[in-house]
């Protein structure tokens, strides 16, 4: 019962193993600051804009729907309202309180902004999706146009670009006008010209800088459409009518009918006139007070003549 019992064994090396297990689960929908795109100013001097509008720039990023057409409220960002998109330069409001558009480069009511910051003098444009809340103001994206400033080197461009109907085509109504006078078309009487330049450098070499911009617009266009008008037969008849009912014509609507226009086919075609002349300018100034701070202040000015 008191025995002591000896057992000898051998433990054996075994081979090492690892496992290793990774899973991963894309979620239905991503919220986070990843859902943002970015427009040097390489690429916007280079984009052929329309108009040299930095709002056309926002066609080629992702997520960004832009009205066929244009005009105010023309841009709805991943879905939301027109009117939901926060829009700044250098991080302050450009928002317009009555449409939501931006304040500069605005669609005025001929298409051309009154006051606006040509691409020239744009540094950079970026389109947040999904901001931070430190941003506010609106529920939408948040789209930001950085200015360029001035340096220690002088630097500046200059620009001019023209638009002519020399190239262009006949349109609908042209071309359905001169069928009717069995004649060839002509294109719409077009001459856009945009002229303008930037110039920045020191004011205090490392402590002080200015950047100033100007771009002007001279616009001259003719519309053309038809429009419905009465045959001097329908004139007549409603005179006829007028006498047989054994009333007269008033005298003042008889003064009137004079300045309204007949044409026997009932359709005249019409050449509208428009002329528009834009100015706009701005100077920026850039105080270096240390590496954390910095003061900047801005002046922008711009006006259109139709």
């Amino acid at each position: 019962a008191n025995a002591v019992a000896k057992t000898d064994f051998r433990l054996e090396v075994g081979s090492v193993s690892e496992t290793v297990t990774v899973e991963g689960v894309s979620p239905l929908v991503e919220y986070s600051d990843k859902l943002n795109n970015r427009g040097d100013s390489a690429r916007i001097e280079e984009m052929p804009l329309s108009g040299r509008d930095f709002n056309s720039l926002l066609n080629i990023m992702p997520g960004v729907q832009h009205r066929p057409g244009g005009g105010f409220q023309g841009v709805t960002i991943g879905g939301a309202r027109t009117g939901s998109n926060n829009f700044m330069i250098d991080g302050i409001s450009n928002n317009d309180r009555y449409y939501g558009d931006t304040v500069m480069n605005q669609t005025a009511i001929i298409g051309i902004p009154a006051t606006l910051v040509p691409m020239d003098a744009i540094g950079e444009l970026t389109v947040q999706q999904t901001p931070s809340a430190e941003f506010g103001v609106k529920g939408g994206a948040a789209v930001n146009i950085v200015m360029k400033s001035g340096g220690n080197v002088a630097h500046g461009t200059g620009y001019y670009f023209r638009h002519d109907d020399k190239f262009d085509s006949p349109n609908f109504f042209d071309i359905r006008a001169a069928q009717r006078l069995n004649k060839e078309a002509d294109p719409t009487p077009i001459k856009n010209q945009q002229f303008g330049g930037t110039f920045g450098g020191p004011i205090k070499k490392d402590k002080a800088f200015f950047f100033g911009y100007y771009e002007g617009q001279r616009l001259t266009v003719t519309t053309p459409y038809d429009v419905t008008v009465p045959t001097p037969n329908q004139v007549a008849t409603a005179r006829s009518r007028i006498a047989a009912a054994g009333l007269t014509p008033n005298p003042i609507g008889e003064a009137l009918i004079k300045f309204y226009p007949t044409d026997p086919t009932g359709t005249l075609h019409i050449n509208g006139q428009t002329t528009a002349n834009m100015n706009t300018f701005s100077v920026k100034v850039d105080h270096q007070l240390s590496p954390s701070h910095l003061i900047n202040e801005r002046v922008f000015y711009g006006r259109t003549d139709i």
